[in-house]
C-alpha cells in the first residue's frame, strides 16, 4: 500500500541555537499535538533541535511532564539529546507555557513565564 508523507521544514532554528520565535516554535509543536500523527524528526546531527522538539512532544502527548526525565529517557536511546542548555531551558518553558494546569500553578504562586525570563527549575518541577 501507498503511504502519504508530508514533509514540514522549520527552517528558523539555528543549530545549537534557539528557534528565532520561540511562539512560531511553539505553534509549530502544538500543530502536531494529535496523538494519531506518526513523525520522523532530524536535524543535522540528530540531538539538539530534535531532542528539544521531541522532549516538547513527548511532554505534550505523555502523562509525564518533568523536562529532566523526558530528557533522560531519551538519552537511553540516543547521547546528547538536547545538546546544549538554552535547549533544555525552551524544553522547560515549553512545558510550563503547554503542558502544566494554570490553575494548580497559581496555587503553587507560579506564573506562565515569558520566553525570555528565567525560571527556578525545582518550583516548577518538584512535586509537593
Amino acid at each position: 500500500p501507498n503511504k502519504l508523507v508530508t514533509h514540514y521544514h522549520y527552517d528558523k532554528w539555528p543549530d545549537q541555537g534557539l528557534p528565532s520565535s520561540p511562539d512560531d516554535f511553539e505553534a509549530f509543536v502544538n500543530y502536531f499535538g494529535d496523538k494519531g500523527r506518526k513523525l520522523i524528526v532530524h536535524c543535522s546531527a540528530g540531538v539538539g533541535r530534535t531532542g528539544t522538539f521531541a522532549g516538547c512532544l513527548c511532554a505534550l502527548r505523555s502523562k509525564q511532564k518533568d523536562p529532566k526525565i523526558i530528557v533522560n529517557d531519551m538519552r537511553r536511546y540516543r547521547s546528547i539529546m538536547v545538546q546544549k542548555p538554552n535547549q533544555f531551558d525552551l524544553l522547560c518553558k515549553y512545558v510550563i507555557r503547554n503542558c502544566m494546569d494554570p490553575a494548580e500553578l497559581e496555587k503553587r504562586e507560579l506564573r506562565i513565564p515569558g520566553w525570555s525570563d528565567k525560571i527556578d527549575y525545582d518550583a516548577y518541577f518538584t512535586k509537593f
